[in-house]
């Protein structure tokens, strides 16, 4: 059986959108990093990339290293059976914390900057903590 240790793509293919192979690969519950490369970038891009699945996003030209970066940092993933045990510090068990313990567990394989906004005591400190923990 084939098995990758990572995707890169571009947001434009011959064939078709790289954002739908994003979203092909997450509906697979593949435990496979997707990165996009692209010469087209932009804000609106980025987010839509991430929130498909992607766990990072690079505008060309890309540097060797930066390249070099990118592969370490997806090569060091954790896999997923081991990826809630960084986030019980976050309790409950509810479709919509379900949601945010993924969510953090996709922003911290980004090199994204993350904005995070709530009232106080929402939790927004601890979810800070947990995406550079992870």
């Amino acid at each position: 059986s084939d098995s990758y240790d990572l995707c890169l793509t571009d947001m434009r293919l011959a064939d078709g959108e790289g954002l739908e192979l994003v979203r092909h690969i997450a509906g697979l519950g593949a435990d496979l990093p997707v990165a996009v490369i692209t010469a087209h970038g932009s804000a609106e891009n980025a987010v839509a990339a991430l929130k498909a699945g992607a766990f990072d996003y690079v505008s060309k030209p890309v540097g060797l290293e930066q390249l070099r970066a990118l592969v370490k940092s997806a090569l060091s993933l954790p896999d997923s059976a081991a990826a809630p045990a960084k986030g019980q510090r976050l309790l409950g068990e509810s479709a919509p914390l379900a949601q945010v313990r993924e969510l953090i567990g996709k922003l911290a394989r980004t090199q994204a900057p993350v904005y995070i906004s709530g009232e106080s005591g929402s939790g927004k400190e601890l979810a800070a903590r947990l995406i550079h923990e992870n």
